[in-house]
């Protein structure tokens, strides 16, 4: 749980469920939740414009139809913020309209209970937290791609390629967008692919990082040669795909 102090804006015209969700959230330890409760709508976007905000619980029975419009008000005055939506049955429409606009979650207010508002909370701040990481995280990668002379290629678990930088794009001479996808070896010369296949396969079974020269197929229908260095990507003893260096070897 991330240890730190939560600030919690609740938009809630029912006053008993109101005390009980600031009941609920004042007893979790992990976490400080400082909750500010309003009834009115102006009130939450005044707050949420003048105060730093990380969770908004909006009670859609008070919004109605303007739902969608009132989350892109408190995502435009807060948009780090994450907005949960407290909801019945009978606000699906509504429920999908304000998704839509931005907002992360839905609770049922009848499944609204001690532990479950707690753990609720706590998830989607781990959430977007790994969002927010993930998209750091490739922000990065895309800057070491564009400065690096190397060809880059970042594939999936499945092979399947969803990164390559402009190095490689040149080597090869297709655009990243027409390299997106495919897999891995399929730019690889169908004489060389083969035995390609076999030395990565046992390159994992040693968990070694795994090098060696091929050609490659360029969008001209020529080849080139180049060395390839290929290990997985890893953290914490989880695999989340497959990272290739691409060296273009001159004749």
């Amino acid at each position: 749980m991330i240890e730190k102090a939560v600030n919690v804006l609740l938009v809630e015209h029912d006053a008993s469920l109101a005390r009980s969700i600031c009941t609920s959230l004042s007893c979790e330890h992990k976490v400080v939740f400082k909750v500010a409760w309003v009834r009115e709508i102006s009130k939450a976007l005044e707050l949420i414009e003048n105060t730093h905000i990380d969770i908004v619980l909006l009670d859609l029975s008070i919004s109605n139809e303007d739902s969608a419009d009132i989350v892109k008000q408190l995502l435009f005055r807060s948009p780090r913020a994450i907005v949960i939506l407290l909801c019945s049955h009978t606000d699906r429409v509504i429920a999908m309209q304000a998704m839509a606009q931005g907002a992360y979650d839905c609770i049922d207010r009848k499944s609204i209970g001690h532990n479950w508002i707690k753990r609720v909370v706590g998830y989607n701040l781990l959430l977007k937290k790994a969002d927010e990481l993930q998209a750091i995280a490739e922000a990065k990668l895309h800057a070491i791609g564009r400065a690096s002379s190397l060809g880059i290629v970042v594939s999936n678990l499945d092979g399947n390629v969803t990164y390559t930088n402009p190095a490689f794009q040149a080597i090869i001479g297709y655009s990243a967008t027409q390299l997106l996808e495919q897999q891995w070896t399929s730019r690889i010369h169908p004489l060389d692919r083969l035995r390609l296949v076999r030395k990565w396969r046992d390159a994992l079974n040693d968990q070694l990082v795994f090098s060696t020269e091929v050609r490659l197929l360029k969008e001209n229908t020529n080849t080139c040669r180049v060395r390839l260095t290929r290990t997985l990507i890893q953290a914490d003893s989880n695999i989340y795909g497959h990272l290739t260096i691409v060296e273009e070897l001159t004749d």
